[in-house]
């Protein structure tokens, strides 16, 4: 008897999983920024920004002004998207992390940007929180 549960043991060890911890490491975190959002925009001079976005709309607080642009990103899947600024594509990265998402964009025209670092680089990192759930 012992040696029947050692086979199957074993065999178990040998064939490759296919139950959820196989699944959820194939399943990916989209882009879905539906409902309202808050937080922080950093740009490529480290200058730091308080944002809010909701349906389609990204409000940026700068020192005595605030300004509303659109945004709609496009997902392309594997933490990319791009956005149509006009003529020029804008084109950026994003990751999910303990509830928030890191949105690393593109100017328009400009590569897309090799990963969530702000420096020399033009780009701009804005880093959101969901405050109301999307419908």
């Amino acid at each position: 008897m012992s040696s029947a549960l050692a086979m199957v043991l074993t065999a178990a060890m040998v064939v490759p999983a296919s139950g959820p911890e196989m699944v959820s490491g194939e399943i990916e975190d989209r882009l879905d920024l539906s409902g309202a959002w808050e937080g922080t925009m950093l740009d490529e001079s480290g200058s730091v920004f308080l944002v809010c976005y909701g349906e389609g709309l990204l409000q940026v607080g700068m020192p005595g002004i605030t300004f509303t642009t659109p945004f709609e990103p496009i997902e392309e899947g594997h933490g990319r998207f791009r956005l149509n600024d006009g003529q020029l594509p804008v084109l950026g990265i994003y990751k999910w992390e303990s509830g928030r998402v890191f949105i690393c964009r593109g100017y328009p025209g400009k590569a897309r940007p090799p990963s969530f670092h702000v420096g020399s680089e033009q780009h701009s990192l804005i880093i959101l929180h969901r405050v109301q759930p999307g419908k």
